[in-house]
């Protein structure tokens, strides 16, 4: 039996146990783990499986060794590095998430471009913070125009 919906949440719980889930997850996995894709792939869905795309880019600066890319890593389903190296310029990970709407019904194809920034390259590149001289550490999420 489904778990009924948690307050304010907009997406179907324990959608991903059900058969059409499950039949989603199959195009995002490899041997059971997160498959990685490039900026430019995306996961090839059966024909049957029409599935509307929304696209995010995610910014994750801040100061070295403070677990930006751990944090990027256990999001997308991968190896969290052990031994710490700064990360030099800007490290692009890409991951899809599918979900089902609550009150449409519809299922989602999230795509999340996560962008990984060291602090070396933050000095290099200031022109990228998102408010410079605020100096804010943080996330900041920004859907790409023309998606959803």
């Amino acid at each position: 039996m489904a778990k009924p919906p948690a307050p304010g949440s907009v997406i179907v719980p324990d959608w991903h146990e059900s058969a059409e889930g499950k039949e989603c997850l199959t195009c995002i996995l490899r041997r059971n783990r997160r498959r990685v894709f490039g900026l430019l792939e995306r996961p090839a869905l059966p024909p049957t499986m029409a599935i509307d795309t929304a696209s995010y880019k995610i910014f994750v600066s801040g100061k070295s060794g403070v677990g930006k890319t751990a944090l990027v890593a256990k999001l997308a389903g991968l190896e969290v590095p052990v031994a710490h190296h700064e990360t030099t310029g800007i490290q692009t990970t890409v991951v899809f998430w599918p979900a089902k709407l609550q009150v449409s019904e519809r299922v989602v194809m999230f795509r999340f471009e996560f962008w990984d920034c060291g602090e070396s390259a933050l000095r290099k590149f200031d022109h990228m913070l998102p408010e410079p001289g605020l100096g804010l550490n943080g996330l900041r999420v920004l859907p790409l125009l023309g998606e959803l």
